[in-house]
């Protein structure tokens, strides 16, 4: 429901699309965590579509790092609220919830590195044209 209080509600999806983008800038300009999962993403993605990995390859690897952006944009949100609304004070819970959010991001990048490892070494030892084959 459309209140005066809540501008953002019930936007075609031209202007759902500029406030989502709007929010990606932001985080991106404000958050070195945020622009380190980006362009961490970015290169993963590009050598992995280089060095020739297969479709089904590169679409995991390309939905596991955007999972990685994804989770660090949902950290940086969530952190944002917690430090407003405990006003930059200490609060045992506020930091095991930045905690258990800051563990979410990490394992979820682990993943991704894994998962990316084991593709480069598929694509690069046991394809034909991998490093090792004539």
């Amino acid at each position: 429901m459309k209140t005066s209080s809540d501008p953002i509600k019930n936007l075609n999806w031209k202007e759902s699309f500029s406030v989502a983008m709007k929010g990606f800038s932001f985080a991106f300009a404000q958050e070195a965590s945020v622009r380190r999962a980006v362009i961490s993403a970015l290169i993963l993605i590009g050598i992995t579509l280089a060095m020739g990995a297969g479709f089904i390859e590169s679409l995991v690897v390309i939905i596991m790092w955007t999972q990685v952006v994804i989770f660090e944009l949902f950290n940086t949100s969530v952190e944002k609220v917690l430090d407003y609304t405990c006003e930059h004070k200490f609060h045992p819970l506020v930091k095991y919830s930045k905690d258990t959010l800051a563990a979410a991001v990490f394992v979820c990048s682990l993943l991704g590195s894994l998962i990316f490892i084991a593709i480069l070494v598929v694509v690069l030892l046991f394809r034909p044209t991998g490093l090792f084959k004539g």
